[in-house]
């Protein structure tokens, strides 16, 4: 997972790799991928501040098909679960 991070860093540096003077050749790069990253940082902050939360304790109960996981979630969670969220 570390070595995905590094996208990061390439699409940044992906921005300067082109003049934005070199329009019909390319300059575009830097206002798409740029727009790009902001929507990804945006979403992940909202994702991270409004849609997790920390789950203290969980049981795992074996079954002849796999395994059930429970834990127990705050109200909050509870009301947005059909908007979805992460544990």
């Amino acid at each position: 997972k570390g070595l995905h991070y590094l996208f990061y860093v390439f699409a940044v540096a992906m921005c300067f790799h082109v003049p934005p003077s070199a329009i019909p050749n390319g300059g575009f790069i830097a206002p798409i991928l740029g727009s790009c990253i902001v929507l990804y940082a945006l979403d992940a902050t909202y994702v991270y501040l409004f849609m997790c939360e920390k789950i203290e304790t969980t049981a795992y109960h074996v079954l002849s098909s796999g395994v059930r996981i429970s834990m127990p979630v705050s109200e909050r969670f509870q009301k947005q679960a059909g908007r979805g969220g992460y544990a």
